[in-house]
């Protein structure tokens, strides 16, 4: 099998030989040493552009949340959110976004505000327990609400509750 294979040529070439391309490919792409220098690059908050394979294309996102072999990325369009694997993200396009707040930016009895989407009330509250993911915040009614980090807000006032 020549080492340069070009597109037009790929109809040329044996099943067999394709399919020891596709394993090497799968092994480079998935190999830990360009996974961690692909995830060093990246933070939640950046925008970037990435490659996908359900719309056969290039497309913007947001990345939310980053795994050990993927990025959480909301896709700028549709609103969708995909586990997009690092080799999909094109590296040289990568924009600062807006910092994505995560449970160090809170502390228990802190004051915050969020807004409640289904029912479009704001609730005022307090910080009583911090998870991985999301803030259990309890209103001055006693009602208490699980809400990730990045909807709450930090209240300045102190007379909010």
């Amino acid at each position: 099998m020549s080492k340069s294979i070009r597109l037009p040529d790929v109809n040329q070439v044996a099943p067999i030989d394709l399919l020891r391309l596709r394993t090497s490919i799968d092994k480079k792409l998935n190999d830990p040493a360009l996974l961690n220098r692909s995830k060093a690059q990246l933070k939640a908050g950046n925008i970037v552009q990435f490659y996908s394979s359900h719309y056969d294309c290039m497309r913007n996102g947001t990345i939310f949340e980053l795994f050990q072999k993927y990025a959480g990325v909301e896709d700028a369009d549709t609103k969708e959110r995909w586990k997009i694997p690092y080799y999909a993200i094109d590296l040289s396009h990568i924009q600062e976004g807006q910092r994505i707040l995560t449970g160090r930016d809170f502390k228990i009895g802190q004051k915050v505000s969020f807004e409640d989407k289904r029912n479009h009330l704001v609730y005022r509250g307090m910080v009583a327990k911090l998870n991985q993911k999301t803030a259990t915040i309890v209103t001055s009614e006693g009602h208490e609400f699980r809400v990730s980090y990045s909807g709450l807000i930090n209240c300045k006032t102190p007379d909010v509750i």
